[in-house]
């Protein structure tokens, strides 16, 4: 009889670890990695991580670089910044390093963070296009990110500048996400609309937003383009004043142990 109990004592017992272990959690197989610009310190008194006259300056974070360059002020590439500004008409000059928002603000990066990224396209400014990437043998599975305006752009659409005219009826402005695996190949795009007059609407970007960028897939460079039609042609790659739009927190899924 002893035997017996024994035996039925720990069929029970191997009976109640397998439901229990039927029942517990699974361990996360993977996490989200948010590369937020927080880290990018700025030299005294300013509000960038811009450099000396045709100086390269470059970023890194979670191993992807952002880099730029400052040609005389206009700039290419990807600058740090953390300041915003916003224009109730056109008769200023905004800036491309400003997101838009309250210029008052310390904390003018999405999600109430102090920093982000402009990413700036001039002709001028020659070999530096709207990129980050990894380093040749890295891919990591992007998620999302927030964009907004900066000031600059905002004006341009909203207001215009001087004596041009901002956006009317039937001009946009969209940034296009392009990914890109070690290979070069690739993986995907996702469009969004900074500025649209089309089919009846007056839309121009104004806060943070975020943006699902699941389908550019494992990525190992992520370059954004712009497509813009607009009549004043303030807006556009080829536009004299240049382009930007600013980003923050861009996060991807990475394995759990990583």
């Amino acid at each position: 009889m002893k035997k017996i109990s024994f035996f039925a004592l720990a069929a029970c017992a191997l009976a109640f670890n397998a439901c229990n272990g039927d029942d517990a959690p699974d361990t996360p197989k993977t996490r989200i990695e948010t590369i937020s610009f927080e880290d990018c310190e700025f030299a005294a008194n300013k509000s960038d991580n811009t450099g000396a006259y045709n100086e390269e300056i470059a970023y890194e974070e979670f191993g992807a670089t952002f880099a730029h360059l400052n040609y005389y002020n206009m700039y290419g590439g990807a600058v740090i910044g953390g300041s915003a500004d916003t224009s109730a008409d056109g008769a200023s000059q905004s800036s491309h390093l400003r997101v838009n928002g309250d210029k008052t603000s310390e904390t003018p990066g999405a999600a109430g963070t102090a920093k982000f990224v402009s990413f700036c396209l001039s002709k001028y400014v020659k070999d530096y296009d709207m990129s980050f990437s990894f380093a040749e043998d890295k891919e990591h599975k992007i998620v999302s990110a927030f964009v907004n305006n900066s000031a600059c752009m905002y004006q341009l659409m909203k207001f215009g500048r001087y004596s041009t005219a901002g956006f009317v009826a039937g001009d946009y402005c969209e940034v296009v996400f392009k990914g890109y695996d070690a290979a070069g190949e690739e993986t995907g795009s996702v469009s969004f609309a900074l500025g649209d007059y089309r089919d009846g609407k007056e839309f121009v970007c104004e806060d943070w937003t975020k943006v699902d960028l699941a389908a550019l897939g494992t990525v190992n460079k992520v370059v954004i383009t712009v497509d813009a039609s607009n009549a004043s042609g303030l807006v556009g790659a080829e536009a004299t004043a240049g382009f930007s739009v600013c980003l923050d927190q861009i996060e991807f899924e990475v394995p759990a142990g990583e």
